[in-house]
């Protein structure tokens, strides 16, 4: 994988789930990612090592918040 590329990473239940590398590959291991407010993606390589990561947190606002004019 190059720098700067894109890489799609399917569970095998996806629709559309096409094991095309190096661009798109499937996660036969995993029925599905899940849901949640917060994911944490990281990446390895062959030795092992953390090569790249990505955290991700959704925060919803108070209603108070939500309904000011």
């Amino acid at each position: 994988m190059k720098h700067g590329s894109d890489l799609k990473i399917f569970a095998r239940s996806a629709q559309n789930a096409h094991h095309r590398p190096p661009s798109q590959v499937v996660n036969d291991k995993l029925d599905s990612w899940g849901m949640g407010t917060e994911c944490e993606t990281r990446l390895f390589n062959e030795q092992g090592e953390e090569r790249a990561s990505h955290s991700q947190k959704i925060v919803f606002g108070s209603e108070s918040s939500r309904n000011i004019p």
